[in-house]
């Protein structure tokens, strides 16, 4: 029985070497018990899925998505596991990045991927695995396209922090497998009203679209770009945008 009564599916959580996850089964896990499902790891724990539960269901029901297991991994320093290299701190009253996402990412591939696999039906094949979030979430998971593509074959960018220093020229110099899929999405007000290199997000994101759009073999199969005209940089922009990248990365039959 789920612990959200609104939801079919159930959420528990772990602990793999002392990191929380939050591991959302949908009702099919429970249903089909000689099944290997997808999975989708989220960075920022459970926040980009817990209030979207009843809508992603809804789309399994009706045949736009698959059912996939959801992992959210907690950090409790986000500045510097989400961060591929330093960078200055922003303002005065916030701290610097430690640029230490390449750790995270080893983490992510020796203890978390094979702690979740020993407890519970997961598919071991890569184009059944998926990683994202957002703002910096998008970033680790853009770095992870290029560090960890023997490891996910799908990616979720929402947000993604691209005004990040030296990231485009990342982007734009280092190799990338072609065959990869991804989902982007930003929103046209997100930055508008900083007033430090936070306001590249918009064309960052869209100059790191056509980036990859370089890179990819097949634009129209492997990478989907939406963009919100009203969209800012909170958290129901993220999450409405989720779900459709959910359905995306994890079609239906339908």
């Amino acid at each position: 029985m789920s612990i959200y009564p609104q939801i079919e599916g159930t959420i528990t959580e772990i602990f793999c070497n002392e990191r929380s996850i939050t591991l959302y089964f949908p009702k099919e896990y429970h249903d089909q018990s000689d099944r290997l499902f997808p999975i989708l790891l989220v960075h920022d724990g459970a926040e980009l899925f817990q209030d979207a539960l009843i809508e992603i269901e809804e789309n399994v029901s009706e045949g736009v998505a698959a059912p996939v297991v959801l992992a959210g991994v907690s950090s409790t320093v986000r500045n510097d596991e989400y961060t591929p290299w330093p960078h200055p701190a922003l303002a005065d009253h916030f701290p610097a990045f430690a640029g230490e996402g390449a750790s995270y990412l080893d983490a992510i591939e020796n203890e978390i991927i094979p702690c979740i696999q020993s407890l519970y039906r997961i598919s071991l094949d890569p184009w059944d695995r998926a990683i994202g979030g957002a703002s910096l979430g998008g970033l680790i998971s853009l770095y992870a396209m290029y560090k960890k593509s023997h490891l996910f074959k799908k990616y979720m960018l929402l947000s993604s922090s691209l005004w990040y220093e030296g990231f485009i020229e990342f982007m734009s110099s280092e190799p990338l497998d072609p065959a990869l899929q991804a989902y982007m999405y930003i929103g046209e007000k997100e930055g508008i009203t900083k007033q430090n290199i936070q306001r590249n997000m918009v064309a960052n994101n869209k100059l790191g679209y056509q980036i990859l759009s370089d890179k990819l073999h097949s634009l129209s199969k492997q990478l989907c770009f939406e963009t919100d005209p009203e969209g800012v940089h909170d958290d129901p922009y993220f999450i409405k945008y989720f779900i459709r990248g959910l359905a995306i990365l994890f079609p239906g039959a339908k």
